[in-house]
């Protein structure tokens, strides 16, 4: 089946959580529920593995989760916007409205898909330093509007 990386279906405007845990949780359900995972428990269990290694806190309000998960079925990039002014990512300085979520399926070859999602993480980067991109983020309501912003920026494609 082929997915693509980011989509009206991964774009979440105003998620209602308080805790970077819940943030993840949701979102590894809500890749059960777009079949690219079979086992969102493990999905979550990776994900947050990784945190506890470097918070993927990113600065102006954006957090950057991303791993490789042997549970993940495909290259997935999720858009979220937090509903609360008040979500800690991983200590009180890191406070997060956007979050960015990336994750990949494991492979013996890692390179290419290493350089693949570098490039993407690199402009992400270079979307959260513009004030415009994240003025953008942060107040459209149109989920097409965001998916078309974020496909031209991340040059995704479709």
């Amino acid at each position: 089946m082929n997915h693509r990386l980011l989509s009206e279906e991964t774009i979440i405007l105003d998620m209602d959580v308080s805790t970077r845990e819940d943030v993840i949780h949701m979102i590894s359900g809500h890749l059960f529920l777009l079949k690219r995972t079979e086992n969102p428990a493990g999905l979550y269990r990776d994900i947050m593995k990784r945190e506890s290694l470097v918070s993927t806190y990113a600065s102006m309000e954006t957090a950057i989760p991303h791993a490789f998960s042997k549970y993940a079925d495909t290259p997935t990039l999720f858009f979220v916007r937090i509903r609360s002014d008040d979500l800690i990512w991983s200590n009180e300085h890191e406070n997060v409205k956007l979050v960015f979520f990336l994750v990949a399926p494991e492979a013996e070859d890692l390179t290419q898909q290493r350089i693949y999602l570098s490039s993407v993480l690199g402009k992400i980067a270079e979307i959260i330093s513009d004030r415009s991109s994240l003025e953008l983020l942060k107040t459209t309501t149109v989920h097409e509007e965001i998916e078309d912003y974020l496909i031209k920026k991340l040059s995704i494609s479709v």
